[in-house]
């Protein structure tokens, strides 16, 4: 039923902690938090439908059969190739990385922050921290301490790209694309000419059923490669509701696409506590001959 949380907020961790001990952890947590919930009653359990805070409240509008067709067609020929490798070519790679880390309260204000920045050597081991800064204040993550940043976070970064884009998301299906309204534009992304899809879960028919609410990806017009995915998610359960948003956005450097920059963002609501949630961005510089190449790009 959560397997979802598990799914997304392991990234926060370095890949060294992201193992079955940790995964279970989390299960064990969540699980504990149910069984006291259904031991006291239902009757504070978050309401709602399938939409999400996170995603655009305004409508993409209504396509006409022909641009529905030409945006399907599109995502039909994707090829994901450089979306997957981008995060496996690291290991090879000399880069810095700055990862900043961010809770919110129910409010809306910040209570607790960090700001790291890493550089790795491109020989596959782990980084070390340059340089770093933090609020004071602890990550209050109870039960769900693998929201939290981690006390180590040198590890190579997590390959995220199955977080941004799952491998078989509703959207493409044709049992459930009348689920989904569809868009698409042309336009230039680092200088490549790019096709931009846009998806959105409908607010009827099987429209609120679907986890994905909506999804944005640049592909570009040549080889048809994803360098840019927005997806947004809302899960929802009896005792549990979670809403999260994935942006990653690759760049060219030297002919091999790469991470630019990865945002999520993540927020829990269960019984009987305030909602947690936690927002994570990282961007990332590569070193080119005698300098180096700075890569972060603004992501609303």
């Amino acid at each position: 039923m959560h397997s979802r949380l598990v799914e997304h907020v392991q990234f926060l961790r370095p890949s060294a902690e992201r193992s079955a001990w940790g995964s279970a952890w989390v299960r064990v947590a969540v699980c504990g938090v149910l069984v006291v919930l259904l031991a006291t009653g239902c009757d504070h359990a978050p309401e709602g439908s399938g939409s999400s805070s996170f995603a655009p409240q305004a409508s993409i509008g209504e396509p006409t059969e022909v641009e529905r067709d030409s945006a399907i067609s599109v995502l039909s020929s994707m090829q994901r190739s450089a979306f997957d490798s981008a995060f496996v070519a690291l290991k090879n790679r000399s880069f810095t990385r700055e990862v900043r880390t961010t809770q919110i309260d129910a409010s809306g204000s910040i209570v607790a922050r960090r700001t790291q920045r890493i550089r790795y050597d491109g020989n596959g081991s782990a980084g070390r921290i340059v340089s770093a800064s933090d609020s004071g204040q602890a990550f209050q993550s109870g039960p769900f301490d693998a929201l939290a940043p981690s006390p180590d976070p040198t590890a190579l970064p997590a390959n995220l790209a199955s977080n941004a884009l799952a491998d078989n998301p509703a959207y493409l299906s044709s049992r459930t694309r009348a689920a989904f309204r569809y868009r698409l534009d042309d336009g230039a992304y680092r200088g490549t000419p790019v096709w931009i899809v846009t998806v959105q879960a409908r607010e009827s028919g099987q429209g609120p059923e679907q986890s994905i609410r909506y999804t944005q990806l640049t592909i570009t017009r040549d080889a048809r490669q994803l360098v840019a995915a927005q997806t947004i998610r809302a899960e929802r359960a009896l005792l549990f509701r979670e809403d999260s948003r994935f942006d990653v956005r690759l760049q060219p450097v030297r002919g091999t696409w790469l991470p630019a920059e990865t945002r999520f963002r993540a927020r829990i609501d269960i019984p009987f506590r305030d909602p947690l949630e936690f927002r994570s961005a990282s961007t990332y510089a590569f070193s080119l001959v005698g300098a180096a190449a700075s890569l972060s790009t603004a992501i609303p």
